[in-house]
């Protein structure tokens, strides 16, 4: 058993530390909160040191990551539509007008 280097803690049996699990979940959550692609983080060196394919599977099978990264979605869409009504002005009724005229002979 000299070989094996987990044999010497007495707590080889459990596998990995929970911690790295919740370490390399923060570590996703945050690059993704900063608006980078999923694809792109896992692609990324920290990625790949904290952990096998194993780990990774499981951090990404987590429903508190899979709810966390929807919601970062969820919230990037509604400050997107909230910005993108920010910038639309109401039309005036001579603009409805004109847009109607020029409507109405593109139709023609």
């Amino acid at each position: 058993m000299a070989g094996w280097p987990l044999a010497r803690t007495p707590y080889y049996f459990i596998g990995p530390r929970p911690y790295r699990e919740a370490e390399l979940a923060a570590y996703i959550r945050r690059e993704h909160r900063r608006g980078r692609r999923l694809a792109e983080i896992l692609d990324d060196p920290y990625v790949h040191n904290r952990g096998g394919r194993a780990l990774l599977e499981t951090v990404l099978g987590s429903p508190d990551l899979i709810r966390a990264l929807g919601q970062d979605v969820a919230d990037a869409i509604r400050l997107q539509e909230a910005e993108l009504e920010l910038t639309r002005t109401p039309l005036s009724a001579g603009d409805a007008d004109d847009l109607n005229s020029a409507a109405l002979e593109v139709a023609r």
